[in-house]
């Protein structure tokens, strides 16, 4: 993979360093994963105000109702999607599964007795 070099706050490098070491990520590693779920937040729906609101530090309990209300919807849209590629017939409804059902069926629970 190729990269490019970016230049970021030292104190953003100076938090990547230290969450990184506990997640066994370097800085930069933990840089890019924390963008990643910016881009995801982002592709999901959530309202960008409602993101810096969070950013800024307000969880007051209505940005965090407005969190649930946004990431409900988001979850709507997304199947109502699913819905329709397999009505189409443009996916299956094992496609839509999240775990594959080969794959759930061999699954072993942790600690568990069964």
């Amino acid at each position: 993979m190729s990269s490019n070099s970016i230049r970021i706050s030292s104190q953003l490098f100076r938090d990547a360093q230290e969450t990184g070491e506990f997640v066994a990520r370097s800085a930069a590693q933990q840089v890019e994963f924390w963008a990643r779920i910016g881009q995801a937040l982002e592709s999901s729906g959530i309202r960008s105000q409602l993101l810096l609101e969070l950013l800024r530090g307000d969880h007051g309990t209505q940005s965090l109702a407005r969190v649930e209300e946004d990431l409900r919807a988001a979850k709507q849209r997304e199947q109502s999607r699913d819905i329709e590629a397999v009505k189409s017939g443009a996916a299956s409804p094992e496609e839509m599964v999240g775990i594959p059902r080969k794959r759930a069926k061999n699954a072993k629970a942790l600690d568990s007795p069964y």
